[in-house]
């Protein structure tokens, strides 16, 4: 039986205005000094980027390129990379300064910042003609399944289905040559691309079976080092016209006319039949006419099935992202009034890792179904993607909160699963209500996200309506991003240290250096405010390695002066450290300053070498062997294991101050300090308290044989300069004083 792959739309949705190109002061300094910028770029044909016959690259991604390059005045260095995987590893090394098309992934975030989504396009599972028992990953454990190579796709195999033997290769092209010459069992990519390396290639043994569980959201991305840079490229495709738009998307995302094809063909067979005798030709064409007849209507059933997936989720049966859009554009464009509102389900990521793909993709047919039997039939129900689903009210039928609320409940009801288990599944919901035909639908869309986005902060569980005032903290973020990368280039930062002692010698073993920010107009920026942001946008990292180079370099300067101290302890955000290139900066920032390593201590949190162990472990030991201290910061509050604790080479416990501070009148935070501080000993550390304020609490931390102590009762943060050796004698000095006037009383 002959099946033929067709092509499968890449479909977009428009969900900004276009606006004019406006970059702020800082912008353009940044851009006007930085005459080279390098994208990296790889063929993904056959829409965003392949080379022609002429040698000249084309696709959607590159006339994205084109209208971005001629927004900002500027000509990006385009560096073609052999393959994708090499064009991401050039990015992870900061050898290409932008990537033209990637997905977000928690690995690509430790080294890029994103633009929103421009493209979105489903991959699919492939696999030889009779072997279309094999539906889902699940059913490759063991089996040899290709993929690209250094794509998010890979990565999400890898990381979902480890019992699938994974074969990464250079490019479709390669994966769909290896798939029909039986070398591997299936194939994970777009249909677009099964198009044209097995159908247009002649590869005709091969079938679509299924979703592959993994879609595409296609981003532009930037060097995360470069915070600036990922605006200037968002404003850039911000104020790119919906004609330009809609004019890229024209060329480069409508399926294929195979009708043409099919011409061809005919007159290929017909210029060898004409040889042939009148008879044999009789007989021939009778039966390539039979043939061709049983082909054209299997084409037809491939066309009808496109035309389904062009604007229909494969999971769901819901509209998807496009059939969504042009349902938008449509009550936008009838001037009535409508209401969107937009569902997540809760924490679904996590679950669909936990319980596996078949249960993840069974709870969003339930979600769908749930949907379908408590709101009404004239409203336009849509799975727009992931876990994420929306639905369009006519001017009639605009909820209230009751009705949003009913609409919650039923998706919280228990759901009988197919491995038997009954499971709760919550979800969070945003509303807005458009009463104006002024902008265009993607706006729409766009506060609904907004909407979702600050219930799941505020309200995970519940609805909340769109309010304008809930776009401003977005907007506040992107202003102070730019406010903090200029107190980072203008030395508005500056340090603090806090004094650490040893209970039992009363001496300053330590100090811990505390980032402040002095803000030229607003004063001190308290570190919970600008830290966080920090973490937000991407700033940390940027943040982070100028803390440790200014307090490694102060620590130098008190090691001149006389000042007496076994280390000084730097704070190392989750970002900071999964980078592949930590530990060789580390070293470099010791080399530069002269401080020798074991005059530096790490902190860590818990949650750190919980979720990233395998790659934290190979880190800690890197630098661990050359010296470098490492202690883990605010414990009792992450996901203590003592499995993990045994095997990480940390010479340090730092209990969080919560207990602390509570340890004279809470029996509970007695008992967890007491338990931490034994559990540290066990494993041969040492024990600090922080957040000691007074002298009850000190006794109790001495009764349980607390190593070192810090806090208010001892020391404030103090400046730098404030440090010498008479500084410290000073404080050992009045521990001891106060000690005794304790025991005294």
């Amino acid at each position: 039986m002959l099946i033929w792959v067709v092509l499968l739309l890449s479909l977009f949705s428009q969900t900004l205005l276009a606006a004019p190109l406006e970059l702020t002061e800082e912008e353009s300094r940044w851009l006007a000094q930085h005459q080279t910028i390098r994208i990296g770029i790889a063929e993904v044909p056959p829409q965003q980027a392949f080379v022609n016959d002429q040698g000249e690259l084309e696709g959607l991604a590159i006339e994205y390129l084109d209208a971005i390059e001629e927004k900002l005045g500027v000509s990006f260095e385009r560096a073609l990379a052999d393959s994708y995987g090499e064009m991401i590893r050039q990015a992870r090394q900061r050898q290409v300064d932008i990537v033209y098309a990637a997905s977000r992934t928690d690995e690509r975030e430790q080294f890029l910042d994103f633009t929103r989504p421009y493209s979105y396009l489903s991959n699919h599972i492939f696999v030889r003609a009779g072997d279309e028992s094999l539906k889902t990953l699940s059913d490759f454990d063991g089996l040899s399944f290709a993929v690209t190579a250094g794509t998010a796709v890979a990565e999400y195999v890898k990381t979902n289905y480890p019992a699938v033997k994974l074969i990464p290769v250079k490019s479709s092209k390669e994966a769909f040559s290896l798939l029909t010459a039986g070398q591997v069992v299936g194939v994970g990519a777009t249909a677009a691309s099964a198009h044209v390396h097995a159908y247009k290639a002649g590869l005709h043994n091969i079938m679509l079976v299924g979703p592959l569980g993994f879609d595409y959201a296609v981003s532009m991305a930037a060097r995360n080092d470069w915070p600036l840079l990922v605006g200037i490229i968002q404003k850039s495709i911000d104020s790119l016209s919906p004609d330009q738009i809609e004019a890229i998307k024209g060329r480069w995302s409508q399926p294929m006319d195979m009708a043409r094809s099919d011409l061809a063909r005919i007159k290929e067979n017909m210029a060898l039949l004409l040889t042939a005798g009148a008879l044999l030709m009789i007989g021939a064409l009778f039966w390539w006419n039979r043939s061709l007849k049983w082909e054209i209507g299997n084409r037809k059933q491939a066309e009808q099935r496109l035309s389904f997936l062009a604007y229909h989720d494969e999971t769901t049966g819901l509209l998807n992202r496009a059939g969504f859009m042009k349902a938008l554009e449509q009550y936008h464009a009838d001037g009535r009034p409508y209401a969107l509102l937009l569902l997540g389900l809760d924490q679904f990521r996590v679950k669909n890792e936990l319980w596996g793909q078949d249960i993840g993709n069974e709870i969003l047919r339930q979600t769908a179904q749930r949907l379908q039997t408590s709101i009404v039939q004239q409203a336009r129900m849509s799975r727009i993607g992931g876990d994420e689903f929306a639905v369009l009210f006519e001017s009639d039928l605009i909820p209230d909160e009751t009705t949003a609320r009913k609409i919650l409940s039923e998706i919280r009801r228990p759901m009988m699963l197919s491995d038997h288990s009954l499971q709760v599944v919550s979800a969070t919901a945003g509303v807005v209500e458009v009463d104006t035909t002024s902008g265009r639908a993607g706006s729409t869309l766009q506060r609904a996200e907004v909407a979702l986005k600050y219930a799941k902060r505020q309200q995970r569980g519940d609805v909340l309506w769109y309010d304008a005032s809930m776009g401003q903290s977005d907007t506040q973020d992107q202003i102070w991003k730019e406010q903090l990368v200029l107190a980072i280039d203008n030395n508005q930062l500056f340090l603090e240290y806090q004094p650490q002692l040893d209970l039992q010698s009363h001496e300053v073993v330590g100090f811990e250096a505390l980032v402040r920010w002095q803000h030229p107009e607003k004063g001190r920026v308290p570190p919970c405010d600008f830290i966080p942001l920090a973490e937000r946008t991407g700033l940390i990292s940027a943040l982070g390695d100028w803390v440790l180079k200014t307090a490694c370099q102060q620590a130098c300067d008190w090691r001149k002066q006389g000042v007496a101290f076994e280390y000084i302890a730097v704070n190392v955000s989750v970002r900071q450290f999964v980078d592949a290139d930590f530990a060789r900066k580390v070293m470099l920032v010791l080399t530069e300053t002269g401080l020798p390593p074991h005059c530096l201590e790490l902190e860590i949190t818990e949650t750190l070498f919980m979720n990233e162990f395998e790659s934290v472990r190979s880190t800690l030991e890197q630098l661990s062997r050359q010296g470098v201290r490492f202690s883990i910061d605010d414990f009792g509050t992450g996901f203590s294991s003592l499995l993990y604790l045994k095997q990480l080479p940390v010479e340090t416990l730092k209990l969080a101050q919560e207990f602390v501070l509570d340890i004279a009148q809470d029996s509970s935070s007695l008992e967890i300090v007491s338990a931490a501080t034994q559990l540290g000993h066990s494993l041969g550390m040492r024990v600090i308290a922080e957040g000691v304020e007074d002298a009850v609490a000190q006794g109790v931390l001495q009764t349980l044989d607390c190593d070192l102590v810090q806090g208010y009762y001892y020391s404030r943060p103090v400046a730098a300069e404030m440090i010498t050796q008479q500084w410290l004698t000073e404080l050992s000095g009045q521990m001891r004083s106060n000690e005794k006037e304790d025991t005294a009383v």
